[in-house]
């Protein structure tokens, strides 16, 4: 977790301005507000753009100047400016439609149910085991070639969920401080605090293994005495580091009361829930 509110590292100023024309467009609407003494400008004395000022800095200036001037309150109003023009802005306005042709391509594809066909990095592991098969090379060239199109694939429903995800909350609160581009590490920033946006697969199956029938009751009574299973694979590992907050299968079937699985008082919860995020991470 990062806070950038007093500061910004050189590190953190690439996360959230992602690229040189990006760091270009904040410098040159920053020094509109307040001039930034160690901006450095050329004139251009040929072509349509004769006569037009350009700033003429090598990228390490660039980023050194972003940080050096780093204005959170001015900063974050620029940036959320810029990100409007963004693709990954865009992406998260169009995901409905994106998400219904990614989901479409899947099924004439016939790829079965959307489901990872191996853990994140564990590639090299996955063709151990098919080539243990005993079946012909060229079937178990196939089934790698199916596996690595269902992993592509996967990962791109998964960033057009996250940008849908990341743009709805950046237009319901103005605290929001959004990355420019899709960068590892952090996905935006609530009043200066960096936030990785995750989302892990239901552990429903591994609980349902793990304590039969009464799977229900028995992790109900582990939650309720602060104890997490951290199932083995990317999602739950999570568990084990900084988690601030755990929900569970928030789902309109379990927290509908016309839900087809509906949870007495989940509607409740969902309310309260609600409340708890507006009231802790987006202060008036």
């Amino acid at each position: 977790m990062e806070y950038i509110k007093s500061k910004l590292s050189d590190d953190l100023a690439k996360k959230i301005i992602g690229n040189q024309d990006n760091a270009i467009k904040y410098l040159l609407c920053l020094n509109d507000i307040k001039p930034i003494k160690s901006l450095k400008f050329k004139t251009i004395t040929r072509g349509q753009n004769a006569g037009k000022k350009v700033l003429n800095m090598k990228t390490s200036e660039l980023w050194k100047a972003i940080v050096d001037s780093w204005d959170y309150e001015e900063s974050k109003k620029i940036i959320r400016d810029i990100f409007k023009q963004t693709e990954k802005y865009k992406s998260g306005k169009e995901a409905d439609k994106a998400m219904d042709i990614l989901i479409k391509e899947w099924q004439s594809l016939k790829l079965g149910n959307i489901a990872w066909p191996f853990s994140q990095g564990a590639f090299d592991e996955f063709v151990q085991r098919i080539n243990s098969e005993k079946e012909n090379g060229f079937i178990r060239d196939e089934k790698v070639k199916v596996a690595a199109v269902k992993y592509r694939r996967i990962k791109e429903i998964n960033t057009v969920r996250n940008d849908f995800i990341e743009t709805l909350i950046f237009e319901k609160n103005n605290n929001i401080l959004p990355t420019l581009n899709h960068r590892r590490g952090v996905d935006f920033f609530i009043n200066g605090i960096s936030f990785d946006q995750k989302v892990a697969k239901s552990p429903t199956n591994e609980f349902k293994r793990d304590f039969g029938e009464n799977w229900k009751e028995q992790v109900s009574q582990r939650l309720t005495n602060r104890w997490f299973i951290c199932c083995k694979g990317r999602g739950f590992e999570l568990m084990k580091t900084n988690t601030l907050l755990f929900i569970i299968d928030m789902q309109n079937d379990f927290c509908r009361p016309d839900g087809a699985l509906f949870v007495p008082g989940a509607d409740r919860d969902t309310a309260r829930l609600g409340k708890f995020f507006i009231h802790s991470y987006f202060p008036t």
